[in-house]
Parts: C-alpha cells; sequence; structure tokens
C-alpha cells in the first residue's frame, strides 16, 4: 500500500521518514520508490537524492521537478518564470504510484503550502487519496500543529 508523507512545515523530517520507510521497504523485497513531486532549493538541496542514497539504490527515489529558490514551488516558479502544472505534477506522482511497489509521496514543506495553480499540498494529498502520515517537530507547539495538519 502507497502513503503519503505530510509534515506540520519545512524542516520537521519528512525526508528522514521517507528514507527510512523506502529503505526499510527495500529490505524486505519491496520495490518501494520515494516520491518527491517538487523540489525547491535544488542545489544544494536534494530529498530525492538522500532517499536514494540512504536506501543504497538510485532507482529508490524520483523527483518530478525541480526548481532553485528555496520557496513554495509555485512561488519558485514565478520567480523562474517556469511553467508549473498541477495536473502534470498530480499525473506524475500517479504515473510513479502504478509503477513502486509501494510508493511513498514525501510533500513539500507543511499542507498550505501553494503548489501549483492554486493548488496546494493539501489538495495533491487529498486528490492522490493515500493514507497519509504526519511528521512533526519535537517541540513547544508540536501539538498545537499537528492537531491543525489533522484537522
Amino acid at each position: 500500500m502507497s502513503f503519503f508523507v505530510l509534515g506540520t512545515g519545512t524542516g520537521v523530517g519528512k525526508t528522514v521518514i521517507t528514507a527510512g520507510l523506502v529503505g526499510w521497504l527495500r529490505d524486505r523485497g519491496r520495490d518501494a520508490v520515494g516520491i518527491k513531486p517538487a523540489q525547491t532549493g535544488f542545489p544544494p538541496d536534494d530529498d530525492a537524492g538522500f532517499v536514494a542514497e540512504a536506501a543504497g539504490s538510485e532507482d529508490a527515489s524520483v523527483c518530478l521537478r525541480y526548481l532553485e529558490p528555496a520557496l513554495a514551488p509555485a512561488v519558485a516558479a514565478d520567480i523562474e518564470d517556469a511553467a508549473l502544472s498541477y495536473d502534470e505534477i498530480l499525473q506524475g506522482c500517479r504515473s510513479e504510484l502504478e509503477a513502486a511497489d509501494p510508493g511513498v509521496v514525501e510533500g513539500i514543506g507543511g499542507l498550505r503550502v501553494p503548489l501549483a495553480e492554486g493548488k496546494e499540498v493539501v489538495d495533491l494529498a487529498a486528490d492522490l487519496g493515500l493514507p497519509t502520515l504526519v511528521v512533526a517537530r519535537s517541540g513547544l507547539g508540536t501539538l498545537n500543529h499537528s492537531a491543525l495538519t489533522v484537522k
């Protein structure tokens, strides 16, 4: 069963959790793949590369779109004057999910991050219809951030 890894924000550990899950599944004979719909701040940020390295295989992860500014994908694409299509991201995720056994879709930032064309990360999670794992940082405010994300 594929699933979505969603964070309460940026830097909470989504990539580490995704890498651990993909590696664990691959160690058990599954053809798991981490799927990053869009990566901003590239380079140096490369979540798909981190997952592949942690899982010990180049084909353990894929990123559908790289953008240089370390901002929300919709904002980064606007600054780069690059076309960013929500439907292409959604269809790309669906295609990668069909090929994976299972697929682990890693969100971008938190659930309300602008993705493309007025759609947010929460829309992608809902449209994919996958069970969702919420990752949160430890510290003051975690209960609030987690409750708001789940709601």
